[in-house]
């Protein structure tokens, strides 16, 4: 005979939504980590008060334009 699938107990429910919830979990965790990161990253303004990426007019006389370009800041010590 064929057993009814339908009719799941209260374990194999639970069951269900614990794996659901292992599988899930670490996707969701990650994307909201990633997104976090991404927000913070478009709202850091630019190194030197400059008003762009390709803006030089915050630098500094020590800073070249190689640094400005690749988001790298030289600190004098």
């Amino acid at each position: 005979m064929i057993q009814d699938l339908m009719n799941d107990d209260a374990l194999s429910l639970g069951m269900f939504w614990a794996g659901a919830l292992m599988v899930f979990t670490p996707m969701i965790g990650a994307s909201i980590v990633l997104w976090i990161w991404w927000r913070r990253k478009a709202k850091t303004p630019v190194a030197h008060g400059a008003t762009s990426v390709e803006g030089t007019a915050g630098m500094d006389q020590g800073d070249s334009v190689s640094t400005q370009a690749s988001g790298v800041v030289i600190r004098p010590t």
